[in-house]
């Protein structure tokens, strides 16, 4: 008898008698060198939420990693959805320069806070399927400059308490604040 010249039928309350472990990519092809598997894109790693600020005159700029294993080796595009966008749209060269897409890293070079805070989410495909990250949210903060005010000294009496009153700064850390 060839290998595969048999049908096995099971009762489908009775599947959980077969070993599955010993399963593989390979199961039921023929094929069992792992190199020759197809396999769909999956995502083993994108970055996490990003905050980008002011240094100096420029922004600090924006990567973004996102990897994916599969056969054959998947391609990568990126998509932004702003809040209030129904639509998402295609992070390219085409937008302008300062976006840069190298096997799966998107770089935004000078970040702009109208265009480029968003959710972004990469998407990885081969012709066997597509996937696509969690989003990965990218927002703009600050941290507003500190008082050269010098400190007045503050008179207090050994085991009572003293309430020091300090100068608050501007601050938006992209969780909210405004």
């Amino acid at each position: 008898m060839t290998p595969g010249g048999f049908i096995c039928q099971i009762d489908k309350a009775d599947t959980w008698k077969i070993y599955q472990q010993r399963r593989d990519f390979s199961y039921g092809t023929g094929v069992t060198d792992p190199n020759q598997w197809r396999t769909g894109p999956n995502i083993t790693f994108h970055s996490p939420n990003t905050l980008f600020f002011h240094t100096g005159s420029m922004m600090t700029p924006v990567v973004l990693d996102c990897q994916a294993s599969g056969n054959p080796r998947p391609t990568y595009k990126w998509f932004r959805q702003a809040v209030g966008q129904k639509e998402r749209q295609e992070v390219t060269s085409a937008l302008g320069p300062k976006y840069v897409i190298t096997n799966g890293r998107l770089t935004i070079s000078n970040p702009s806070e109208k265009e480029d805070v968003s959710q972004y989410t990469c998407e990885a495909t081969n012709d066997v399927g597509i996937v696509q990250s969690n989003p990965i949210e990218v927002s703009y903060g600050y941290l507003g400059e500190f008082s050269n005010d010098g400190v007045s000294a503050t008179p207090a009496r050994m085991y009572m308490g003293v309430e020091i009153s300090c100068q608050s700064i501007q601050a938006k850390t992209g969780k909210g604040d405004n």
